[in-house]
């Protein structure tokens, strides 16, 4: 199964757009803003456009929230797929949900987003795009 995120919305504190399984569409996500190359805020910055390995493990140590990790992010630690509705709660993360309206994103996606990969032949990846 291709797991793909694909960006075409910008803004000045968040990213949207949509993750893709197979080529279709799955769920919304929310970023922080894309920036220009070689610029980082911690926290605040989107993650750059690449295929990435995904592992599923404890969410900030809990072991009852295992979340899938996106690992060898250049320049990034700690780099998940969660839960959440406002850039606030990206943490420098990709935010899944099945609802939108552009500026909050809302119905967690994250539940039948491990469900999906962990059915899914190993190993996993996923690619991550700016798109129109």
């Amino acid at each position: 199964m291709k797991f793909e995120v694909v960006r075409y919305q910008y803004y000045d504190d968040r990213t949207i757009g949509q993750l893709q399984l197979d080529g279709r569409f799955f769920c919304y996500t929310m970023e922080p803003t894309v920036r220009q190359s070689g610029i980082k805020i911690d926290g605040k910055t989107a993650i750059p456009e690449g295929t990435y390995p995904i592992t599923i493990r404890p969410f900030r140590g809990d072991p009852l929230k295992m979340y899938p990790h996106l690992e060898n992010v250049p320049g990034f630690d700690g780099v998940c797929l969660h839960g959440g509705n406002v850039p606030a709660d990206t943490l420098g993360c990709i935010l899944v949900a099945y609802n939108t309206d552009d500026q909050v994103i809302y119905g967690s996606a994250i539940k039948d987003l491990v469900q999906k990969m962990n059915q899914a032949e190993q190993p996993l990846e996923i690619s991550v795009r700016n798109g129109g």
